[in-house]
């Protein structure tokens, strides 16, 4: 009789059941109870390009960091090392278009030329070679000028800077260098004056030169 019992319940005894994957009770929720789909944006547009500078009254500004002096340095070496080779493709290389020479000799308004006529035109009447095998500047002592700065500069040098055009429609200038020269004649003819002053602009990740004051010897 007690086996019979036993059996009984053994065969009256339910199986646990627990809810499958498809009857899951979020998705039996009531509409209004449901979570939003996603939702996905994109950007109208993607940041403005980069640039040197910008306007303060610009929403948004995407600077480039600024290169820092060594590329300008590099850019009067290769300038120097150029000139003593008279190579004037190198020369080239290195200069803007319509780069500007100013001779600050004279008095009152500079005398002004093309920057790339006036080095072919030097070649073609100095020896510059010749000045090969002596120390005409030293890189350790150039000196460099950034804006807000440039009115340190020597005051007829500092008239040149077009960032100072009181239309204020001037260049903005990246920096200036100043190299004072060391070996500048050859048999007592002068070929550099005693400073150049160098203006230089970024271009992408270096630095061009658009304009140069010398006080020319000739």
């Amino acid at each position: 009789m007690g086996l019979a019992m036993l059996v009984a319940g053994c065969v009256q005894t339910s199986t646990a059941r627990f809810p499958s994957a498809s009857h899951h009770p979020d998705e039996e929720a009531p509409e209004s109870e449901r979570r939003p789909d996603g939702v996905s944006l994109e950007l109208e547009s993607g940041p403005p390009p980069y640039q040197s500078r910008q306007a303060t009254d610009q929403a948004v500004a995407s600077l480039r960091a600024p290169l820092g002096l060594e590329e300008a340095e590099k850019v009067i070496e290769a300038f120097f090392e150029a000139v003593l080779n008279e190579d004037i493709n190198g020369v080239s290389k290195l200069l803007r278009p319509g780069a500007m020479a100013y001779d600050t000799r004279t008095t009152g308004t500079p005398r002004t030329l093309n920057l790339l006529a006036q080095w072919r035109n030097r070649f073609s009447q100095f020896e510059y070679e010749r000045l090969r095998t002596r120390v005409v500047f030293r890189p350790s002592e150039l000196m460099s000028y950034r804006p807000p700065h440039l009115d340190r500069l020597p005051l007829e040098v500092r008239e040149l800077d077009p960032s100072e055009d009181a239309s204020g429609s001037g260049r903005p200038t990246a920096v200036v260098m100043r190299a004072t020269l060391l070996a500048r004649s050859v048999d007592g003819e002068q070929l550099f004056g005693p400073e150049l002053y160098f203006w230089l602009e970024r271009d992408e990740n270096r630095y061009e030169i658009f304009q140069v004051a010398e006080n020319v010897p000739y």
